[in-house]
């Protein structure tokens, strides 16, 4: 034996994927490569003074998962500490987001946008307790009118602003929805800050480029989170543009990818503000076919 096992799993399932989907009992690991794979009188011979022993008692050990098609990036960008976490049970009410968006408007300069991924009316007491409110661009200007906010709903199919990000948008009274999209009006025709389907495309067109140490930050962000999981090695789908990975959401339904901008900060820091305004009526969607 030129060199003994540095680790050993005994007593388990080891589902090996191999042409005959075979099951195994153990295994052992020497530099990183699997050395031995089969039952115990396969791995002894590989178990030195120096090995760790693994005991499964009977669990099952598979291999790492490939995630074959990653938006590093994009993922990073909208899962904490580079966007807020706003999906149950992280916030379960209007006036936890506007919490979590005060706190992070405490660790940035001013002036600078705030986005957070994640929000569901399913899940947000005030609008559970009478459906007819919706998310309002209020709920947000409540907690401060200076920085412009872009909160993504966990579907991907609505956007939540508030009246500084239509500001800086562009959006108004006169603002007709991109072709599949509609700008939620209320009854006076003036925007609510909730921006469904291709709508959502005039705020990703209007947020700045990732910079350079924003990019690096989300990967680097997206990696840790996969050394949390199964997922071993990853393919990332390599941007063909400045312009293709951007701080919206990565869901498949989001209707288009492009840059925009975060704050770089997480909810979790306890910072006193002003509670949120009270739900809104749910305005009518201006829309386009």
């Amino acid at each position: 034996m030129d060199r003994y096992a540095d680790l050993v799993f005994l007593g388990g399932r080891v589902v090996t994927v191999d042409a005959q989907f075979s099951v195994a009992s153990a295994l052992a690991v020497t530099g990183g490569v699997i050395s031995a794979v089969g039952g115990r009188d396969d791995v002894t011979p590989f178990v030195g003074p120096d090995t760790r022993l693994v005991d499964l008692r009977g669990a099952t050990l598979l291999p790492g998962i490939n995630d074959s098609h990653l938006h590093g990036c994009a993922f990073g960008m909208a899962t904490p500490p580079l966007s807020l976490d706003l999906g149950h049970p992280a916030v379960s009410s209007l006036a936890d987001v506007a919490e979590a968006v005060c706190e992070a408007i405490a660790r940035v300069p001013g002036g600078q946008w705030i986005t957070g991924h994640g929000w569901d009316p399913g899940f947000l007491d005030e609008c559970v307790t009478d459906p007819s409110w919706q998310p309002s661009r209020r709920d947000l200007d409540a907690v401060n009118p200076d920085h412009p906010v872009v909160l993504y709903s966990f579907s991907g199919h609505a956007t939540w602003v508030n009246s500084k990000a239509l500001e800086l948008i562009g959006i108004d009274r006169h603002t007709v929805a991109p072709p599949g999209g509609a700008i939620v009006v209320d009854d006076a025709g003036e925007p609510t800050g909730l921006l469904h389907e291709g709508a959502q495309a005039l705020v990703q067109n209007a947020l700045p480029p990732l910079s350079r140490q924003e990019r690096t930050d989300a990967i680097r962000s997206t990696l840790a989170t996969l050394a949390r999981t199964p997922v071993s090695p990853a393919t990332p789908i390599r941007a063909a543009s400045r312009s293709t990975e951007s701080r919206s959401s990565p869901t498949a339904s989001s209707p288009t990818r492009r840059p925009g901008c975060t704050s770089r900060t997480s909810a979790a820091a306890a910072v006193p503000c002003a509670s949120a305004a009270g739900p809104t009526p749910s305005g009518s969607p201006r829309s386009t076919p």
